[in-house]
C-alpha cells in the first residue's frame, strides 16, 4: 500500500481514537457527561450510547447515537435529574462527539433549552 493511501486511512481512523476506550468525557452545559464505551455507528445504523451525568445522584443517560444516509451523527437520549424530572435531548454530533442541539425536561415541556457537547478529558 502507499505511503498516502496509508495516510489517508490513519486520518479517517483518527476521529475514532477517541472513542476507542472505555469512558468518553464531554461538558454538558453546566455538568460533564460520561459516556460509557460509546460506538460511532456506520451510515444508516445506530449504537447505543449510555452514561452518567455528574452531578448529584449521578442520573443515568440512556440513548442511540445514530448515522443517516448522508452521514449526519445525531445524539437522541434520556437523562433523569432530582425529583422525578426527564429530560429529552437531540443533538447533531461529529465524531469526536462535539456538537449541539435541544433539550427538554418534564417538568417545563414547552421550554426548550440548547445543549452543547463538548469533548473533555475525564
Amino acid at each position: 500500500m502507499r505511503t498516502t493511501a496509508w495516510l489517508a486511512l490513519a486520518l479517517l481512523l483518527l476521529p475514532h481514537a477517541a472513542l476507542a476506550g472505555g469512558t468518553v468525557c464531554v461538558d454538558h452545559n453546566a455538568s460533564l457527561a460520561l459516556l460509557s464505551k460509546p460506538k460511532l455507528p456506520k451510515t444508516g445504523a445506530s449504537s447505543p450510547l449510555h452514561g452518567f451525568l455528574d452531578i448529584d445522584g449521578q442520573p443515568p443517560i440512556h440513548g442511540t447515537l445514530s448515522r443517516g444516509i448522508t452521514g449526519t451523527l445525531v445524539a437522541g437520549f434520556t437523562y433523569y435529574l432530582d425529583d422525578g424530572v426527564t429530560c429529552f435531548a437531540r443533538l447533531t454530533l461529529d465524531d469526536t462527539l462535539a456538537g449541539s442541539g435541544e433539550a427538554a425536561c418534564t417538568d417545563d415541556p414547552d421550554n426548550e433549552f440548547a445543549v452543547t457537547w463538548t469533548p473533555t478529558d475525564c
